[in-house]
């Protein structure tokens, strides 16, 4: 029997997309079976394989899945957010049991269209406390109700609850809800974000690697035909670390460095 390796898999898969699903999400679908929860395709998934092939771009001949410990960590929390659109004077007030979910069924390019340094996450710690939550954002500017921007995915929903006039006074209604409750406020949201992502730093190495392994055997072998799903991919994950301020330079191989860099 081959060996059996951890391979941690960023998959940022999402079924809001009228179930369209990340293309690094594949195989590890079709190798874990649909657990009846999807769990798998909502948050980071520890896919236990072979790596005769890899993992997640195809089903491996011997296979174990398990979800993470931060899935079972996460339980009842909800969080409430205020994501300002960045350019122009929009709010989009929400919730979600996952930001990063939430937030790339937006747009696969958050980071770039939203201003992280103004957002914010009220941390409840049940879905009704955040409901609640929400409800007050929403009675409280009536007035201030906005049309979503056009670069919202449509398949993601996220139409409502848009509002003009907002983004320099949402802030301290947000904390003064956070005191008064005692919910964690975490502000700015580009902090929250690149904790988050710095827990699995240490997985990008080896998938950047894999899927630029892959996406290089395509070009050998069908050169005439790129995998745009793929490189799209690669390096949107990239292009979301190097916004989160990490330095690619020491997380990825050289190869995936250069990649990047020449895009």
């Amino acid at each position: 029997m081959a060996e059996i390796k951890d391979v941690r898999v960023l998959l940022f898969a999402t079924k809001a997309a009228q179930g369209t699903i990340n293309p690094a999400a594949m195989g590890a679908i079709a190798a874990c079976g649909d657990t009846g929860t999807n769990a798998w395709s909502k948050q980071w998934i520890m896919i236990r394989c072979n790596r005769k092939g890899a993992c997640f771009t195809g089903v491996p001949s011997n296979y174990e899945c398990e979800v993470s410990s931060a899935v079972r960590e996460r339980g009842g929390r909800t969080y409430v957010y205020v994501l300002p659109n960045l350019g122009e004077d929009l709010v989009k007030v929400g919730l979600t049991h996952d930001p990063f979910e939430r937030f790339r069924a937006f747009h696969p390019r958050f980071y770039a269209y939203f201003d992280l340094e103004r957002g914010l996450l009220i941390e409840t710690t049940q879905l009704r406390e955040a409901r609640r939550v929400e409800r007050l954002f929403i009675e409280r500017w009536p007035a201030h109700r906005a049309v979503a921007p056009t670069i919202v995915n449509e398949a993601a929903g996220g139409y409502t609850e848009w509002f003009r006039g907002i983004e320099t006074i949402a802030p301290e209604f947000a904390s003064r809800i956070a005191e008064r409750y005692g919910y964690t406020l975490h502000t700015p949201l580009k902090a929250w974000l690149r904790g988050r992502l710095s827990e699995h730093a240490d997985a990008l190495y080896q998938w950047s690697s894999t899927v630029l392994d892959d996406i290089q055997q395509r070009a050998l072998y069908e050169p005439n035909l790129r995998d745009q799903r793929l490189e799209s991919m690669l390096r949107d994950m990239l292009d979301m670390y190097a916004a989160m301020d990490f330095s690619l330079e020491t997380l990825v191989p050289a190869a995936v460095f250069n990649w990047h860099a020449a895009r």
